[in-house]
């Protein structure tokens, strides 16, 4: 196959630069060619033992952990790939996605009620910074919006009226 071939040339290169593409190219094809999320996972997790630092390879485990939903691993992979300091914007609030969503789902897993309160806090401190920080008219604004208003309501809810004037106040 020619990516096989690409992937073996752009590995034998003494760049890091160019081993780096080849863990990329070889993510895409793998991918595309098996899809299975355990192929891709293991995979994922060899390139960031090699490319430790890059966004890109924890941001395929936090999707490919979705695939398979293990939550936890999603939460704890999207969370370094926030450490990151390669990650584009859009890299960044796709993270920032997973590990809301990650948290949310965790909190009603679990029965230990302070742990389940620790969970949503997290996600409302990440869907706090990814209101701040998403693009106005990005396709999951009002998704991202709902989730945070929610989990607004839920945290604050003593200090919530029906009318929720200071709602806009948060999101300036």
């Amino acid at each position: 196959m020619v990516a096989e071939s690409c992937v073996k040339t752009l590995r034998s290169q003494d760049n890091p630069q160019d081993r780096f593409f080849a863990d990329v190219l070889e993510w895409k094809f793998k991918n595309v060619e098996h899809g299975h999320p355990s192929c891709v996972g293991a995979f994922l997790h060899e390139a960031i033992e090699r490319n430790p630092g890059r966004a890109v390879f924890y941001y395929a485990l936090a999707a490919n952990y979705g695939r398979e939903w293990k939550v936890t691993s999603q939460l704890r992979e999207a969370k370094k790939g926030l450490d990151c300091t390669d990650a584009p914007p859009w890299m960044r609030h796709a993270l920032l996605r997973s590990t809301a969503a990650a948290a949310w789902h965790l909190s009603l897993q679990m029965q230990d009620v302070r742990l389940s309160w620790s969970y949503i806090l997290s996600a409302l401190e990440d869907l706090k910074t990814l209101v701040k920080e998403g693009q106005p008219d990005g396709l999951r604004r009002q998704q991202d919006l709902y989730l945070f208003i929610l989990t607004s309501f839920m945290v604050e809810v003593n200090k919530c009226n029906p009318l929720m004037p200071d709602i806009e106040v948060r999101l300036r």
